[in-house]
């Protein structure tokens, strides 16, 4: 069922936490297994493809870590470009490590991050990284594209791949879409997605702190196209509320900013 944001606001025990806080648990799935919900075996020592994993496991290619911590998920958006939260971005020299079909790892490090405005001038809670070169092709890691169905309405049922802290990926639907503001985050657009507390499909999934930042994909035929970034978490009595970054809303904004290298955001 969808379930109107605004009425969500009004019941909420507590407030929307942003995500970077320091936390002892990875995002959370129904009934976790991990040779089903893990991206990779024997991460982050040495991490080799999961092809057990529910979803297509090596289609993500293009989602990086932090190898000194692996509770940062990176989607790269161009071959020089990984989108992420504002509030959790690490420093310039931060190395962000993917993994190839062949199951090489490629490394590359943040040269500098800017911040996404809103209509205001103000930061909202996305920032694009520009990595210090380029990836190639030959290196085999595939940017995301992003989902475009045009209008808000479209997206809300749509079927989440969700990623977390330590690799680990579950599922979501979106429940709404709409303006958010919180102290530390100026006006952001953002999507929603619920986790019923008592039952469930059995990869549903809801974050906690330090999954900030990492990213939401839909199934565009084939192809996972990014959906958003994770901003913030909500409880009510029956649901847990997951908020991301809308990256949609943000297209023209991300397009301006990565067109002095040459590069645009692809839709799918």
């Amino acid at each position: 069922m969808v379930v109107p944001f605004e009425n969500i606001r009004v019941i909420w025990r507590v407030g929307l936490l942003l995500l970077g806080c320091p936390a002892r648990q990875a995002m959370e799935s129904r009934n976790y297994q991990a040779l089903r919900h893990d991206r990779f075996l024997d991460f982050p020592a040495a991490p080799s493809w999961n092809d057990s994993a529910w979803f297509a496991s090596r289609s993500y290619s293009g989602v990086g870590w932090m190898p000194g911590e692996a509770n940062r998920q990176f989607a790269l958006v161009s071959p020089k470009h990984v989108v992420f939260a504002t509030h959790y971005v690490p420093p310039n020299g931060t190395v962000i490590r993917f993994l190839n079909a062949d199951g090489i790892t490629v490394d590359r490090t943040v040269a500098s991050a800017t911040g996404v405005l809103n209509n205001s001038n103000e930061a909202t809670d996305l920032t694009l990284i520009t990595l210090s070169s380029p990836i190639e092709a030959s290196e085999g890691i595939t940017p995301f594209p992003y989902l475009n169905l045009g209008n808000d309405s479209s997206y809300q049922g749509v079927i989440l791949d969700v990623f977390g802290w330590f690799g680990k990926v579950g599922r979501g639907t979106i429940s709404s879409i709409q303006n958010y503001t919180e102290p530390g985050v100026s006006q952001t657009r953002i999507m929603s997605f619920l986790y019923p507390k008592t039952s469930g499909d059995q990869d549903d999934a809801y974050l906690v702190g330090g999954d900030s930042g990492s990213p939401t994909f839909a199934m565009a035929g084939n192809v996972p196209a990014l959906v958003g970034t994770h901003t913030a978490v909500g409880e009510t009595e029956t649901d847990r509320i997951n908020v991301d970054t809308f990256i949609l809303y943000y297209i023209a904004k991300l397009n301006a900013l990565m067109a002095p290298d040459g590069y645009q955001m692809t839709p799918a």
